[in-house]
């Protein structure tokens, strides 16, 4: 039976389940048995008597003497006892279930146990006790508040058979089975329905099955369940209602028909929704159109499809379907054709699509088309146009798509085809460069291709354009011109079908004979074929020496040139003319006629003038730089006074071929044609003659010398600067004027006309740097003439230094017994390069003397204690040197800290010392004209004044003891500081503070505090002074003054104290005599009152 099937096989998988587990508990060393359970043959190998299990023979051995030995103490039982089985079965009568419930009770403990059944909500109708299991107490049953109770006494296994019947509960084409059920371990159910091909729903539910089977001569449904550990049981069924079987099925059939045009192939996808109504139906068919060839059926079920032959009426092609089993409620069928169209222009018969044995037939058809291909639907009968968003979701956005719906099956039209043509729009934007010997043409070409894709373009490019480049490459695969004259055509390949924006670029030259003249632009025209919107731009380029204007537009329009787009460069080239074009007419010419003529020459000069006076000689010179432009030019002219022009004057330049001097100008040079020399009748002009033609630009230099006396001192000199121009026709002309003195002159209040006072050190003001260096005055002037006169004095001559020293760095270090080692660095900066004297204190016995870390060549001086060091030739060039002196010297005191001596014709800037005193020493005081410095900002100060010198000025002694840092500015001199050792002062300052506070024993607590403040306001003006010295008393007497403090309290404790006591205790006595006294004086008077 498949009932006792299905729990033989859940036994022996609990079982194996268990037995695993213990053993791998047990030994988790061991490999695992291996038990082959036949599930396939299950039922056959386990219901057999002589049939076995095969194991090895360690585990029978192990078995065997599990068996033999004597059983392991077992634990009490954690709970009283165990319902281990359930098991319902029965069956449904009418309206009411009868069953029976087989329960297997384990009573797990001794003593009177009450075991609640948890049967509830039923009519219970026989109780059997089938098995006691040698229970010597007979169990009793009982109903506690509608709950069944079994009452029994020590353990054992019972079994109780109950009988109970439930009436169903009826609901709206449903019938319902509840009840309590116990909890059990394994609750199983069979009950037998008295319908067929019921389904039933279970709550709650482990597994359950659903058979047909006889039971007294009818069908019913048998319910075979494994139920959840749950206190309530529900079964719910719905009583099937048999149909008529002689009804035909109802078919509804709804349609998706997608045609899909590509280049060369129609391909026509049909989905079909079945909706079926009583009963099933296990074939289809379907009438198709015959022109398509059907490439794929498919569906669930499918035993077998066929196409018959198009029949003659209609031209129709029958498809036949069969499935395996019939289908019931929906089924979906897919039909895939297609039909190939190698035509340009072709029509398709749109012919309906028949579903046989269907009641109602509708359906959607979607139709898509390639970007290739142009579709219409014509003479269309029963379709209707629909939105687009009524089709599936892919199809929805695909460009093109149209969409139509069917209601009959009588549906028709006429589909169409056609090859779509592109649709290009072309935005050009040309650059006409015109240079004298040759013409350029740049293209910006940009297309927007909609629709369809291009392959190749084509353009009108008349003679004589000569191509140069087509690009992009990525883009272009090759070009060519076809034809001749203006009908000459630019075809262009393209490397892929290119569809939406693109630009391509073109280049194109042509030769010119003439630098002036016609010329005449035929606008290159974009391909007719296809263009939908022609539009651009031409810009007119020239060079500079060139000018244009307009002899003739055609269908062109004037703009404005900052409006239109300068999109690229072209060298030597600038725009001059921008033109518009919206639409050109193709039976006119289009297109624009320039009138090019050469610029005459212009050329413009700006003059750098240089007034050097120097005593003996005013030197003048004149850079002229002139600016060509439009044409090139071999001849330049210069104008200045006569009398300048007379003396020694010197005009360089580069080509020149020769340098006459004229007494005027040429006539075509003139600015003013009837009058010569209108200016002045004293100017001179020097016409200057080139080898060969000059443009852009050029530079003469003119250069005069002659003699100047200053006079006394403070006599003063007027000097006038001549000008020096350039002449001829210029188109403009500037100049700078920079005036250079020696030291000795002073310039008084310049006298100027037309002139501007300007920055003898900017660069604006002053452009040639040459003379910018020099420069103790600038002036500019924007056109000549120009009139300065410079009053010029002669000063008294001031003392020049040729030598100074921007640092000297003075290290020291002074021991206890008067030794002093003494490294000196100066930093020299000269202009002479001559010998230096120096001079060392007495007695200094010297070490070494560096020069930039070279040793010095050194000699003798006039006295034992000079010496000189020879410094290098510096050519009059300012040179830098780092000079470094190292000496001893013995019984050197404290207070005279000498350092070496430099001429006092030789400035020292600044001076840092640093000074090394044994550890044990303070330092008391420093002369004040040093002042100290912290470790950090000396060191800062070192690096500055190492800034730009050839070495590195360090700190070169090995540090003893501790170091003091000072700076002062001007010659280091000497250093004078007090050093004491620190025992001495700790002495002397302890001494003094305790002698003082013993003293001060003798006064009252105010005096003392008196005596301590002014103090306090002494050593405070002192360390105004001498800081060093109250900070080191400071730090050396607060022990002596703590002592004293100590001092102070225990005289008062000891002494004080005691002193106080005795004067209260006298006065207390005091006041106890008179005590008596005045009480007999008080008894007196009361008597007298009374």
């Amino acid at each position: 039976m498949n009932y006792r099937r299905l729990i033989i096989t859940v036994l022996c998988c609990v079982c194996f389940a268990l037995v695993s587990a213990g053993k791998a508990v047990e030994e988790e060393a061991k490999p695992p048995a291996k038990v082959y359970v036949p599930y396939k043959d299950l039922t056959g190998v386990f219901e057999q008597e002589d049939q076995g299990v095969f194991l090895p023979y360690k585990e029978f051995q192990r078995l065997w003497r599990s068996a033999q030995d004597k059983p392991a103490a077992v634990s009490e039982a954690p709970f009283e006892y165990l319902i281990s089985t359930a098991r319902f079965h029965g069956d449904v009568k009418a309206e009411i279930a009868v069953l029976r419930l087989d329960l297997t009770i384990d009573i797990l403990r001794d003593g009177w146990i009450q075991v609640p059944l948890g049967l509830g909500e039923v009519a219970v109708s026989d109780v059997k006790l089938t098995d006691t299991g040698g229970a010597k107490v007979v169990p009793l049953l009982r109903v506690v508040n509608g709950r069944y109770m079994l009452v029994t006494r020590g353990k054992g296994r019972y079994v109780l058979a109950l009988d109970f019947a439930r009436q169903l509960e009826t609901q709206p084409g449903l019938a319902v089975l509840k009840y309590r059920i116990p909890s059990a371990a394994i609750t199983t159910l069979e009950l037998l329905i008295p319908e067929e091909n019921l389904k039933v729903d279970v709550q709650p539910m482990l597994a359950a099955t659903t058979s047909q089977v006889e039971a007294g001569g009818a069908k019913v449904t048998r319910l075979q369940a494994f139920l959840g550990s749950s206190s309530d049981i529900s079964l719910s069924w719905k009583p099937t209602t048999e149909a008529a079987a002689e009804l035909e099925p109802v078919i509804i059939c709804e349609q998706f028909q997608h045609i899909d045009v590509a280049e060369a192939l129609i391909s026509h996808q049909v989905a079909f929704d079945y909706n079926i109504h009583r009963g099933g139906v296990d074939s289809f068919t379907i009438r198709l159109p015959g022109e398509f060839r059907i490439t794929d059926v498919s569906g669930a079920n499918i035993a077998k499809w066929d196409i018959e032959a198009p029949e003659e009426t209609d031209g129709s092609q029958k498809l036949e379907v069969k499935l395996f089993s019939a289908a019931q409620d929906k089924y979906q069928l897919a039909v895939k054709m297609e039909r190939f169209v190698q035509e340009a222009q072709a029509e398709v018969r749109l012919a309906p699509i028949a579903t046989e044995q269907v009641l109602r037939r509708s359906g959607l058809i979607g139709i898509t088309t390639s970007p290739r291909r142009s579709v219409r639907l014509d003479d269309a009968a029963d379709l209707a146009r629909v939105d687009t968003g009524q089709l599936p979701q892919h199809l929805q956005n695909r460009p093109r798509v149209t969409a139509y719906r069917f209601i009959t099956s009588d549906y028709a039209g006429t589909i169409v085809i056609g090859t779509t043509s592109p649709r290009i729009t072309v935005d050009q934007r040309w650059m006409l460069g015109v240079d004298s010997d040759r013409l350029e043409l740049h293209g910006r070409l940009r297309y927007k291709v909609e629709r369809t894709g291009v392959f190749e373009l084509n353009m009108n490019l008349p003679e004589p354009w000569e191509i140069e480049t087509v690009g992009p490459e990525e883009l272009v695969d090759d070009y060519q011109l076809k034809g001749e004259g203006q009908t000459r055509t630019l075809h262009i390949l393209l490397r892929r079908e290119k569809i939406g924006v693109f630009e391509l670029r073109l280049t194109a030259r042509a030769e010119r004979t003439e630098p002036q003249g016609l010329v005449d632009f035929a606008l290159p025209l974009a391909d007719a074929n296809d263009l939908q919107s022609y539009q651009g731009q031409l810009m007119l380029l020239l060079a500079d020496h060139l000018r244009a204007e307009v002899q003739d537009l055609r269908q062109l329009q004037a703009m404005p040139l900052r409006q239109a787009e300068r999109w690229t460069n072209v060298p030597g080239l600038s725009p001059v003319m921008a033109f518009e074009f919206r639409a050109i007419d193709r039976r006119q010419s289009g297109g624009a006629a320039f009138k090019v003529d050469v610029k005459p020459v212009q050329v413009s000069a700006t003059v750098h003038r240089l007034v050097n006076i120097q005593p003996g000689s005013i030197e003048q010179e004149a850079v002229v730089q002139y600016r060509i432009r439009y044409a090139p030019l071999d001849t330049f002219y210069l104008k200045m006074p006569v009398e300048l022009a007379d003396s020694e004057v010197q005009i360089t330049g580069s080509n020149i071929k020769e340098k006459p001097r004229i007494d005027e100008l040429p006539i075509d040079q003139r600015v003013d044609v009837n009058d010569p020399n209108t200016e002045d009748v004293n100017w001179a002009y020097f016409k200057i003659v080139l080898q060969s033609n000059v443009t852009g630009n050029y530079q003469l230099k003119v250069h005069s010398r002659r003699s100047f006396g200053a006079g006394r001192t403070g006599q003063v000199v007027t000097v006038e600067a001549e000008p020096i121009l350039a002449a001829g026709r210029l188109s403009d002309q500037n100049g700078h004027i920079a005036v250079a003195k020696a030291d000795t002159f002073a310039i008084g209040e310049p006298v100027i006309e037309n002139l501007i006072p300007a920055d003898a050190g900017s660069s604006a003001d002053l452009p040639y740097a040459a003379h910018r260096r020099i420069a103790t005055l600038a002036f500019k002037y924007n056109a000549p003439p120009f009139e300065l006169s410079l009053p010029v004095a002669l000063q008294k001559e001031a003392t020049v230094f040729t030598t100074i020293v921007s640092g000297a760095i003075i290290e020291q270090v002074f021991a206890r017994d008067g030794v002093l080692n003494t490294h000196a660095i100066y930093l020299l900066v000269t202009s002479q390069g001559d010998r230096l004297p120096i001079t060392l204190p007495s007695e200094a016995q010297l070490s070494a003397v560096l020069l930039n870390g070279n040793e010095a060549p050194v000699e003798k001086g006039v006295s034992s204690d000079e010496l000189i060091v020879r410094l290098p030739p510096s050519a009059g060039q300012v040179s830098r040197f780092v000079l470094e002196i190292s000496y001893g010297l013995k019984n050197v005191s404290a207070s005279n800290l000498a350092a070496p001596a430099l001429p006092e014709e030789i400035p020292i800037q600044q001076t840092l010392w640093r000074l090394w005193i044994p550890k044990d020493y303070y330092l008391l005081w420093h002369e004040r004209v040093f002042s100290a410095i912290s470790p950090g900002w000396c060191h800062n100060i070192l690096q500055r004044l190492s800034k730009d010198q050839p070495i590195q000025a360090e700190f070169k002694l090995p540090g003893q003891g501790k170091n003091f840092n000072f700076i002062r500015q001007g010659a280091p001199g000497r250093l004078s500081i007090v050093a004491a050792r620190k025992e001495i002062v700790a002495v002397v300052v302890w001494i003094l503070i305790v002698a003082a506070g013993a003293l001060m024993l003798r006064l009252r607590g105010f005096h003392r505090v008196l005596i301590v403040l002014a103090a306090a306001f002494v050593v405070a003006i002192v360390h105004l002074f001498t800081p060093l010295l109250v900070d080191r008393i400071v730090s050396v007497g607060w022990f002596a003054a703590f002592l004293v403090l100590l001092l102070w309290i225990a005289h008062w404790g000891f002494i004080k104290l005691p002193k106080l006591r005795q004067i209260r205790a006298g006065a207390r006595q005091k006041v106890l005599k008179q005590a008596p006294d005045k009480r007999n004086t008080r008894d007196e008077r009361r008597e007298t009152k009374e």
